[in-house]
């Protein structure tokens, strides 16, 4: 509401409380607890909905988490699934539509929640959220004990388009094991090639690594060939 020229301007109400909310250039998208919802700020018109994937744990425990890669690309990440929405210029629309619409070009489900989701070059980057197993023996042995499940250590995963992991590393924050999925976040600045995870009691600050870091790597591991 506001700032779409000298009027207020409602494009959305009462369907639930409204999570993250994304703006680039003339699209805003933004997800309440059924979906996303991307619209054209030039003409006020929604583009497009997507649906919360089936099956999805409650949306306030687990957020939808969006960003997006470039002018036209969102990518999704919402509890155990990954989608990327391309937005795509309609040629001679008929009376009535929109001159956009969204292609979801890249779909899959992951092991983790995810916490937070980024461009990396042509990959992306996922901050996991996992549970620790539960102690299934010692539940069975005493019904009345009653184990409060924790939670592993984020991870920041680089997943190719494909679903194939690339790498993975593990993160130390304190308290960790105390933290909800929603309790993490992740954001990045793409011109400083930066990223950063906050959480309640730490923020780190993470960049790629350049030809100079892979040459330390290979000397402190002796690998001179």
């Amino acid at each position: 509401k506001g700032w779409l020229g000298h009027k207020d301007i409602i494009l959305h109400a009462n369907e639930g409380p409204i999570y993250p909310i994304r703006w680039r250039n003339n699209f805003i998208a933004w997800a309440n607890d059924t979906g996303v919802k991307i619209y054209d700020t030039t003409t006020n018109v929604r583009i497009t909905y997507i649906d919360r994937p089936d099956g999805s744990p409650r949306a306030d425990l687990y957020k939808c988490r969006m960003c997006w890669k470039n002018d036209t690309t969102l990518l999704i990440g919402w509890a155990d699934t990954v989608k990327v929405a391309v937005i795509k210029h309609r040629v001679n629309p008929a009376q009535g539509q929109p001159a956009h619409y969204v292609e979801i070009t890249t779909m899959f489900q992951t092991d983790y929640i995810i916490s937070g989701i980024a461009p990396f070059n042509d990959t992306l980057m996922l901050l996991s959220y996992l549970l620790e197993e539960e102690d299934e023996e010692k539940d069975a042995d005493n019904p009345s004990f009653q184990r409060k499940r924790l939670a592993s250590k984020p991870e920041l995963h680089i997943i190719n388009a494909e679903n194939e992991e690339i790498s993975a590393d593990v993160l130390a924050l304190h308290g960790f094991e105390h933290y909800q999925a929603n309790d993490y976040v992740l954001d990045f600045l793409m011109e400083e090639d930066m990223f950063y995870v906050m959480g309640p009691k730490d923020l780190i600050a993470a960049r790629s690594r350049d030809q100079d870091d892979h040459i330390e790597w290979l000397l402190e591991h002796e690998r001179f060939g």
